[in-house]
């Protein structure tokens, strides 16, 4: 009997590319604000190391294991590993990782020095692709333990 969740592997799916299109367009709109806005001090240095630190979190969370999921199980990302193979220890790291992921979103929405609209747009989306992610997730967890 199969259980794995096809909703929770389309939002893994969809959340891989939303990640280096999030990545990839923050580093421009950093860039860009940078050259057109005046930064306090160290504070666009520290903005950067923040979506640094976004990067692997993500990565762990998303694409860890993008090498052969077939012939590599074990090095699946959390998420996948634990729907594909019904483990539960995995979905637990994965919501865990939900949670430093969502903060990095509300860092970039709320407490960075310059907010602009396209940073609420992206970052809005990603703390819902997070929220929902974990919600199908913990759905996934419970209906994996009761039929055990």
């Amino acid at each position: 009997m199969k259980l794995s969740s096809l909703p929770f592997q389309i939002l893994l799916f969809f959340n891989r590319w939303f990640s280096v299109a999030y990545v990839i367009l923050e580093i421009s709109i950093l860039i860009w604000k940078k050259f057109q806005m005046p930064y306090p001090g160290t504070s666009f240095a520290g903005e950067i190391c923040f979506l640094f630190l976004y990067m692997p979190i993500e990565a762990i969370r998303n694409f860890l294991g993008e090498i052969n999921a077939h012939h590599c199980l074990a090095l699946m990302p959390e998420g996948t590993r634990g729907n594909k193979l019904i483990d539960n220890r995995s979905l637990v790291a994965f919501i865990f990782l939900s949670i430093p992921s969502s903060l990095c979103y509300a860092y970039f929405l709320r407490w960075q020095i310059y907010v602009l609209t396209v940073d609420v747009a992206l970052n809005c989306i990603g703390i819902g692709i997070n929220g929902i992610q974990a919600l199908i997730c913990f759905g996934c967890m419970i209906i994996f333990a009761r039929t055990r």
